[in-house]
This record gives structure tokens, C-alpha cells and sequence, in this order.
């Protein structure tokens, strides 16, 4: 199971001010909607449009609820928000070992893994109604860029950023801007404009901070070689 957040990754859900700071309300069709952690909205939302777009018939059966896993005193997801429940009366939540009961496509499990959900209906308990976020772990991003990356408006995608480190943000002098879409520092373009970026650009000063501390070794390597090869002094 994800049990991606907790109370010290997120603090306390049960203060209003928490409430009303993290959680969204959206409506991927009209009247049906699902209170979520904000972050995640664009993946719950996203998750379910694709579902309505299939066909599936969308009826809220539950999102943000502050309660106890049942039968346990730890927090459930749907206290954060980062869980919700579809369609409770088709997608029943069996015992531990029965087979997963569902009106669902056959593919929702990966469909919603594309939206970096978790789907209950896998599980060893199937609790098919039930998809959790797994916050944005899992796709080869950072999570602050992956959470970044779900909400991504498109802007231009500025390279030659200089390497000064992870901070670096700003286009070294003289390079110029590229236009969007274009590949950053020699790499694929990564989508989702800026965003997009913003993961190539991490990944690019991952590879350039591992060149520097390759070629500083290669040099401590020849420097303690030539210090220590006494073939030179004698001819």
C-alpha cells in the first residue's frame, strides 16, 4: 500500500486551518465531486476525467474524511486527502483473500498508475472502490518536481542554465533562451514547458556535478602519479 502521508510529512488534518490551507474541492464531471489534498488534485481529477471520457459512470463516494484506518487507530489517506472512494456500491471492500469485486474497466489499475494513484482493488484486501496518491514518487522526478509537474502551466523552456548547482535557475550570460519544446543542455525536451524544464534541468546538473567529480578524480590521480613515478628523475 502507498500510506504515503502522515502527520509528519504533512501535520495535522484535523486543525480547520490545515483544512482549509491544503484541501481542493474539484468536480470532473458536473455534480459529482471529491474533496482532496490540493496537490493531488490534478491527479485525482485527471484520473477520473479519462474514466468519465471512457465511459465509466462517475458518482462521489467519498474523499477527504478524517477517520482511523478501520479496525486500526493510524490516520486512514482519506484523513489527508490523498485518497478517495468511487462508486462504493459496485467496488466493495472484501476480506483479506477474496477475489476483487468491480464494475471498473479491466485496465483501471494501470490507468491510474499513469495518474500516480494507487488502486485498492490489487491489494491482499481488494478494496476496489479505493485509489490513494502515492505523491508523486515513482516517476523518476523529485516529488516537489513531480507535484510541480501535475499542476504545470506551460512557459517557455530556458537552456545554458548555468551549473552552479541545484539553485541555479537563471540562464548564464550570453546564452541564449530556447524556444519551447527545445532539448535543455543536449537532452530530449522534457513536456509540460517550464515544468518540464525544471526535471531537465535537475537531471542535467545531476550529470554535470558526477563529469566534475569524475575529471577532479582523474587529476588527483595523475597529480599523485607524477608525484610518486620516479621513472622521469633518473632517465
Amino acid at each position: 500500500m502507498a500510506n504515503w502521508a502522515n502527520t509528519q510529512r504533512l501535520g495535522n488534518p484535523a486543525d480547520p486551518a490545515w483544512q482549509k490551507q491544503n484541501l481542493k474541492a474539484i468536480e470532473p464531471v458536473p455534480g459529482q465531486s471529491w474533496q482532496v489534498y490540493a496537490p493531488a488534485a490534478p491527479a485525482f481529477e485527471g484520473f477520473l476525467r479519462d474514466l468519465a471520457a471512457a465511459g465509466y459512470p462517475l458518482k462521489s463516494s467519498g474523499g477527504f474524511n478524517y477517520r482511523t484506518i478501520r479496525g486500526s487507530d493510524k490516520l486512514s489517506q482519506h484523513a489527508f486527502g490523498t485518497a478517495i472512494d468511487l462508486n462504493a456500491g459496485t467496488n466493495p471492500m472484501l476480506g483479506r483473500g477474496q477475489a476483487v469485486v468491480t464494475d471498473l474497466p479491466p485496465n483501471v489499475g494501470d490507468l491510474a498508475a499513469r495518474h500516480g494513484l494507487e488502486w485498492g482493488g490489487k491489494w491482499k484486501r481488494p478494496d476496489a472502490m479505493h485509489f490513494e496518491w502515492t505523491g508523486g514518487e515513482g516517476g523518476g522526478l523529485p516529488t516537489s518536481l513531480g507535484a510541480m509537474y501535475a499542476q504545470g502551466p506551460s512557459a517557455p523552456a530556458a537552456t545554458g542554465m548555468a551549473s552552479a548547482g541545484p539553485t541555479a535557475s537563471m540562464p548564464a550570460p550570453g546564452m541564449a533562451v530556447a524556444p519551447l519544446g527545445a532539448p535543455v543542455g543536449g537532452m530530449p525536451a522534457a513536456p509540460g514547458g517550464q515544468i518540464g524544464a525544471l526535471a531537465a534541468l535537475f537531471m542535467q546538473n545531476q550529470q554535470e556535478r558526477q563529469k566534475r567529480r569524475e575529471d577532479e578524480q582523474a587529476a588527483e590521480q595523475i597529480r599523485r602519479a607524477a608525484l610518486f613515478d620516479t621513472s622521469t628523475l633518473f632517465g
